[in-house]
């Protein structure tokens, strides 16, 4: 089997994949493909402990608007997060939008600004103390990633062979 790592920050279109499964973000709608989700993920807001120290640690979540956000591709999380908390927003959240999620981690881990963390995409960045979890909050995603491939077609066997190891590789029950 060869195997070829691809990373983009963009959304991936089934059409434009030079590859017969692929692992991908997204809401899982693949016309035409088999998509089955690998990795949910739930958002908190995270910072660095050298922030906190820098400007205190808010104490609602409405505090977290004095203090610097960074976006991770859009703000859809930061506006989703902010209405689970029960914040009305009264206009656009301020801060930079960066497509690059080991870019976003590193800015919150040298305390640049607060971000979206993806649970469990960071929890050891949570268990070794890089970054802090600053409410108990956490908003679903409605996204995920997912393991996506052709309904049939040559090398079938192969196929669902590497995608059944895949999907027991992040099942619960293997994570645990």
């Amino acid at each position: 089997v060869e195997l070829k790592l691809v990373q983009t920050p963009l959304l991936v279109q089934t059409q434009n994949v030079d590859a017969v499964i692929f692992i991908t973000w997204g809401d899982g709608r693949f016309p035409g493909m088999i998509s089955e989700p690998l990795v949910s993920v739930l958002s908190a807001p995270v910072a660095s402990t050298a922030l906190l120290g820098r400007l205190g640690h808010p104490q609602s979540p409405a505090d977290l608007m004095r203090f610097p956000l960074i976006h991770q591709r859009d703000t859809l999380g930061w506006n989703a997060w902010f209405m689970q908390a029960g914040v009305r927003l009264d206009g656009p959240l301020p801060g930079p939008v960066i497509e690059d999620t080991n870019v976003v981690l590193q800015a919150a881990a040298s305390g640049q600004g607060i971000v979206m963390g993806w649970i469990p995409l960071i929890d050891t960045d949570l268990q070794s103390g890089v970054l802090v979890q600053l409410f108990d909050t956490t908003v679903s995603e409605n996204r995920a990633y997912y393991l996506v491939r052709p309904e049939s077609g040559p090398n079938e066997g192969v196929t669902n062979a590497i995608s059944d190891w895949l999907l027991a590789q992040t099942s619960p029950a293997t994570a645990a």
